[in-house]
This record gives C-alpha cells, sequence and structure tokens, in this order.
C-alpha cells in the first residue's frame, strides 16, 4: 500500500485501490501516482495497445 492510499487516521481511500483494481483486471494495465508535498501529484495510467491480454 502507498502512503497515497493510507490517511493519517490509518483508514484506506477505497477509490484509489479499486482503481488500481479495475485497470489491472479489466484492461491488464496499471496506475502509478506519485506526490510529493509541495510539488503536487502526478498520474499515470498504463493501458496495454488492443485492450485486454
Amino acid at each position: 500500500m502507498s502512503k497515497m492510499e493510507e490517511q493519517s487516521d490509518g483508514r484506506q481511500h477505497i477509490g484509489v485501490r479499486n482503481a488500481r483494481i479495475r485497470f489491472q483486471k479489466m484492461c491488464n494495465g496499471t496506475v502509478d501516482i506519485y506526490s510529493e508535498k509541495g510539488k503536487g501529484t502526478k498520474i499515470r495510467i498504463n493501458l496495454p495497445k488492443g485492450g485486454q491480454s
């Protein structure tokens, strides 16, 4: 679990986890999230050409 998925009180962001699982299972893709305090957040979604494998 990345730091993006866990709040300071220990709860998880179900939306981020759900998106990762759906992209992986439905499209054989990945979701990467990079976040740095004071610099913002970047989200990279990789989907293989041609859809499901």
